[in-house]
């Protein structure tokens, strides 16, 4: 992935969009995401509009 400007951190949209759909859940306390769901989620919409 491309690099910005110094201590800019780049991040594709469909991570947001994957992040939005997503359902959080409660782990130890603290909020998560299932890491297989969110993945998997990620690869299908990536692979809807070919980045994958």
């Amino acid at each position: 992935m491309p690099g910005g400007k110094e201590g800019l951190i780049v991040v594709h949209a469909d991570l947001f969009k994957a992040a939005a759909e997503e359902p959080l859940v409660e782990i130890d306390g603290e909020l998560n995401f299932i890491e297989e769901s969110f993945f998997q989620r990620l690869l299908y919409i990536t692979k809807e509009v070919g980045h994958a």
